[in-house]
């Protein structure tokens, strides 16, 4: 029997995972992007202000991308209004199926709208496609959520659904920043301050588990070449 006859079943039970692990990780990938680059209006308060996850469908054609606000230093950064956020899609993209929360009470968000393209978004530049919140600071969320769609052609990854715009820049937020209190002095509008913050297409590839039946059937074929090779051996030796 050749050396190959025998190392065969082991190559088998290899190549069986190779193929389960190529097969069920092309899109299962997610992108992480900080929004930490404020600009003058808030830059006196400590970023980061908000993150946003980018995961890709299966069949690569639509992202879901999730904005959500954060907490530093005692303020609260809430996300809303006239282009509640911005960004920079690799390729023709439309947005939709938008939701929006906000985990304090009190606040009613949105509704939200497509705010098709946006020109010079303060000092963040162009972008191709916008969020629309309507109303003021009572009407902000801390999540924003909504699907960008690729007209035609497909996305490789979720890392780059996003593409940095001729400022450097791949996605705004329109930011609230606000520290707990809802009257002051008589104002409803409880926002400490308003202004924008931006970031590039930065890559942070997060890895999402594969499924329970990947592993065991990699799991399996990887058990009978084993006992495949050994069957094989116990035979020429006979």
């Amino acid at each position: 029997m050749t050396v190959f006859a025998r190392a065969r079943p082991r190559c088998v039970g290899s190549l069986g995972v190779m193929l389960i692990l190529l097969t069920f990780g092309c899109f299962v990938r997610a992108n992480t992007v900080t929004i930490s680059v404020g600009n003058s209006a808030i830059g006196g308060y400590p970023g980061p202000y908000a993150h946003a996850d980018v995961n890709l469908n299966g069949a690569g054609t639509v992202a879901t991308i999730t904005i959500t606000g954060e907490n530093h230093a005692g303020n609260i950064y809430l996300i809303g209004g006239n282009t509640a956020v911005a960004l920079n899609s690799n390729g023709a993209s439309t947005v939709g199926s938008f939701t929006g929360t906000n985990s304090r009470s009190g606040f009613t968000p949105g509704p939200f709208s497509d705010g098709g393209a946006a020109n010079n978004v303060s000092q963040f530049g162009d972008f191709t496609n916008t969020v629309t919140s309507a109303g003021g600071f009572m009407n902000t969320s801390d999540v924003i959520s909504f699907t960008l769609t690729k007209s035609s052609g497909t996305w490789s990854s979720a890392a780059n659904v996003l593409s940095a715009n001729s400022d450097g820049f791949a996605i705004a937020a329109h930011i609230f920043v606000f520290d707990g209190t809802y009257d002051r002095g008589g104002d409803p509008n409880g926002a400490l301050n308003t202004g924008f913050a931006g970031a590039g297409p930065s890559v942070n590839p997060l890895a999402v588990p594969l499924p329970a039946t990947a592993w065991m059937g990699g799991s399996l074929l990887s058990t009978l070449g084993v006992f495949g090779m050994i069957r094989r051996r116990r035979l020429q030796d006979a």
